[in-house]
């Protein structure tokens, strides 16, 4: 009800609760102490009892010193709770906040917990200890200082158990929300009450799961504590899984703290051998655990695989329930289920209900996703649409490019004073506008089922305020605007922004033509052949390169540099590995140049006049591709005009 209501989390009242826990904690330590001293003869008796049996996995194993250690540490991983909620809070702390956190958790969690466990030995016989294993701490108060430390603790346990649950709520509830405004959950679970404002949804679905475990355990409160512990162990493994995929794969992404090698990889050990302690200990918990991961785990499959299950869906029913102009050979517009195009009103989709599985599918696709871009770079907008392609369920892309200036479109400057660096710098700005247009215009024609527009800002700062914008303008949440990796300089000035990074810094395959003289001896041909289906033979012959999935329409209109030195691009997936085998790096290049002589029809340009011309030709309908000798010579190839969806 606290968390309906709108009650959230508090700074002052979180000080005050750890004040008072760890005033607590300190006189039950000291009294503890103090009782130790004149009472010598316990922690005496309890260290000479031999190892207790432990229960392995059903069996009991004698104990040792091994198996003490083992298990010791394994179930003492419940008691330092805490961390796990770290991730929760990072992002609302000052810079370097979150490390002192950390450092203060780790600290207090060592202290009390050593000091503690070997006071409970000196103060509790072994057999109190057992028999009051749910009560430990109340039971040393009573025993030391007498029942007023009883209440005491049990009091100072209640709050801070209070808070525990209600941190858990507000925890669980921005864990949900955010993850169903990824698309990962339902959407319903971000309706909010008109009441409070609150996400109810989430609030009592988590309630229900709580409750429902409670009564299948039996309110036992050990086989609660197991669960929790699976549920704990998993994510601090995932913290340091997490780490280590970083390193491999965002390794030159900047930040403050450089994790080793050696702690990430010892993390991650020590985890896991909390978990197989526990496993072992108990592997009828791992069972609760486990039906509660895979109902939750299958929630998050469903979603993110919804649109397959839905084709899938619809391929059974046009099979076991057509439709009566399916029969009839009349079926159309079944590949707009799998495309951004509209579904006519009337059409048919070969199956009875097939018009609303066609409907949510294009309710699915409907949202957009906005990626922004800087510099015009095929490589980079290549592979940022094979992301969403790839992991996003949409059919709309925009590309989005914000330039500072605001009189970037106007050809003449209408202020007093304009320097010639100012002319040149709004020239450049102009160029790479007009490149990124038509990239977006060549790449819209090369996926037919990815509606891509370009979008085109000026006289905006790229900043939160610009952002926000944006997302009201664009009705684009800023969780589905996507950026690249930003440099060192602006890094921590862009994560306050809050789009997702996309990829770390990419390049083209670019070599160097003068290079390719030493090593290869050969002309080359400057040509792109992205995501070419004419093409995919070649990589088919190649085995170790991937297929090449759309159509080929036009090469990169690559400028020379100041040293007329031309470079290629040969935007092949997995081209580093061909570049390892000399000849079949001849191979392919021979067979680019039989087929492109064998298709197309070749005009020399020999003058910049018919260079000029030949460019603007170029830019006809998308109809032809420009191919460049590296000794200076330009071939112009023409490409049979095509039809396209849109």
């Amino acid at each position: 009800m606290l968390s309906i209501v709108g009650i959230a989390e508090s700074a002052s009242v979180a000080l005050v609760i750890f004040i008072g826990h760890v005033a607590t904690l300190t006189l039950l330590s000291g009294c503890s102490l103090y009782y130790a001293v004149q009472h010598p003869n316990i922690f005496t008796a309890n260290m000479q009892t031999e190892f207790p049996d432990v229960n392995v996995a059903g069996h009991f194993v004698s104990g040792n010193m091994l198996t003490g250690i083992f298990y010791g540490y394994s179930s003492a991983m419940l008691g330092i709770t805490g961390f796990e909620t770290s991730a929760q809070f990072v992002e609302e702390q000052a810079p370097g906040v979150f490390r002192k956190t950390l450092r203060n958790m780790w600290v207090f969690a060592t202290c009390y917990n050593l000091l503690l466990s070997f006071l409970s030995l000196a103060v509790l016989p072994l057999q109190g200890i057992y028999a009051d294993e749910n009560v430990v701490l109340a039971t040393m108060g009573r025993v030391v200082a007498g029942k007023w430390l009883e209440s005491w603790v049990s009091v100072d346990a209640f709050v801070v158990l209070a808070g525990g649950v209600l941190t858990s709520y507000v925890g669980i509830t921005g864990l949900v929300r955010r993850l169903a405004f990824d698309r990962v959950l339902p959407a319903f679970l971000t309706h909010t009450n008109k009441w409070r404002g609150t996400n109810h949804n989430i609030i009592l679905l988590f309630f229900g799961l709580q409750a429902s475990l409670v009564i299948l355990l039996n309110a036992d409160s050990t086989a609660l504590a197991g669960v929790f512990t699976f549920a704990f162990l998993s994510v601090m493994a995932l913290f340091a899984f997490g780490c280590i995929l970083l390193k491999l794969k965002r390794e030159d992404i900047p930040r403050d703290v450089h994790a080793p090698w050696w702690s990430c990889i010892f993390g991650l050990i020590m985890v896991l051998l909390g978990l197989l302690g526990n496993l072992l200990g108990d592997p009828a918990i791992f069972t609760y655990f486990a039906l509660y991961f895979v109902v939750f785990a299958a929630t998050m499959f469903i979603m993110l695989e919804r649109v397959f299950i839905l084709r899938i869906l619809l391929y059974i029913m046009q099979q076991l329930f057509p439709s009566r102009g399916s029969r009839d050979g009349a079926v159309e517009d079944v590949e707009a289920v799998k495309s951004q195009v509209k579904v006519k009103d009337g059409a048919r989709t070969g199956a009875k209900g097939g018009r609303t599985i066609t409907a949510v599918l294009q309710e699915i696709h409907l949202p957009a996703i906005v990626f922004f871009v800087k510099v015009a770079n095929l490589s980079v907008l290549n592979k940022a649409i094979l992301y969403v392609r790839k992991n996003e369920q949409t059919h709309n892309l925009h590309v989005v490019h914000v330039s500072e200036d605001a009189e970037l479109d106007n050809e003449e400057d209408s202020s007093a004073e304009v320097t010639e660096a100012d002319v040149q710098r709004r020239q450049q700005e102009r160029e790479n506008v007009e490149d990124l247009r038509e990239m977006t215009r060549i790449f819209d024609l090369t996926y037919p089922k990815l509606k891509i527009d370009f979008v085109h800002v000026c006289g905006a700062h790229f900043d939160s305020a610009f952002v926000h914008w944006l997302s009201d303008e664009l009705s684009v949440p800023p969780n589905m605007m996507f950026i690249r990796q930003p440099g060192t300089k602006n890094i921590h000035q862009r994560s306050a922004l809050r789009p997702r990074t996309l990829f770390a810094s990419i390049c083209p395959v670019l070599i160097s033509v003068s290079l390719l003289r030493k090593s290869h001896h050969i002309s080359f041909l400057q040509i792109d052949v992205a995501a070419a289906m004419s093409f995919a033979i070649l990589t088919q012959l190649m085995g170790n390169l991937s297929a090449v999935y759309t159509n080929f329409h036009r090469s990169l209109q690559l400028k020379r540099d100041g040293d007329s030195d031309a470079k290629i691009v040969l935007n092949l997936l997995s081209l580093t590995q061909v570049r390892r085998w000399s000849f079949l790096f001849y191979a392919l290049q021979l067979l680019v140049l039989g087929i492109a002589h064998a298709l197309c029809d070749k005009s020399v340009a020999t003058t910049e006049e018919e260079w000029s011309a030949c460019a603007e030709k170029d830019n006809q309908m998308l109809k032809s591709t420009r191919m460049e000798w590296i000794d200076g010579r330009v071939y112009i190839v023409e490409l049979p005009s095509r039809e396209y969806g849109h």
